[in-house]
């Protein structure tokens, strides 16, 4: 799920900075409320969850450039 249905998708994004900015905020943060969700609802799955929800937040961090209050709350998330 996550190389298939995140990750590529991420990655596109990524590419297309800045134009695509707004759209890979909005994509973070479904994706990071879709996992939170899967976290609670398959805890069997949850070191995969966690590694996932990090990751999301690591990508988070790395696109922050103006907030620094939002890069600092984005790096506790990602460290876990």
């Amino acid at each position: 799920m996550w190389r298939n249905g995140i990750y590529s998708f991420l990655k596109m994004l990524r590419h297309r900075l800045p134009h695509s900015f707004e759209h890979m905020l909005t994509f973070i943060y479904m994706a990071y409320s879709i996992i939170g969700l899967l976290l609670k609802t398959v805890p069997v799955f949850e070191e995969i969850w966690i590694e996932c929800l990090r990751d999301l937040a690591r990508y988070r961090m790395a696109i922050e450039d103006e907030c620094l209050r939002d890069r600092e709350t984005w790096t506790t998330v990602s460290r876990g």
